[in-house]
């Protein structure tokens, strides 16, 4: 499947969702920069095409404050901020640089992304199981 394949699958899967429109690309400029790594190309391709959050199995957090929270946080880099700040609870360590919060699963679970990866490379987060980030994939 091609991304553009790919990009009309989760179109025609979100028709029934009331989504913001999608973001621009300075809404993902600014998080790129607030991150300080590029966006892989899919997932910038899905925000700037498809909606500023809310696509996806759980819902992707929106690039900016869309007034639709799909998490705790109100956007994208609020959630990575949370997640890559140092805390003196050593069983919640921060998240590796670059690596990204997407989906808010409930129950303090996240799917996450790795923006240090061309691919963006996904992770899971579960604090249920003392904040254990594993690669979805080798």
């Amino acid at each position: 499947m091609t991304d553009d394949e790919l990009i009309e699958a989760v179109r025609a899967a979100v028709t029934d969702r009331d989504l913001p429109p999608p973001a621009s690309p300075p809404d993902a400029a600014r998080a790129e920069d607030a991150i300080g790594y590029p966006m892989p190309q899919l997932l910038r391709r899905l925000y700037l095409e498809v909606a500023n959050g809310g696509f996806g199995p759980w819902q992707c957090v929106s690039l900016t404050d869309t007034g639709r929270w799909y998490s705790d946080e109100q956007d994208i880099i609020e959630a990575h901020r949370l997640f890559a700040s140092s805390t003196s609870d050593p069983d919640f360590p921060a998240a590796p640089p670059g690596v990204v919060p997407l989906m808010d699963r409930g129950c303090a679970m996240w799917t996450m992304v790795d923006f240090d990866t061309p691919e963006g490379r996904i992770w899971d987060w579960d604090a249920n199981e003392c904040c254990v980030l594993v690669p979805t994939s080798s």
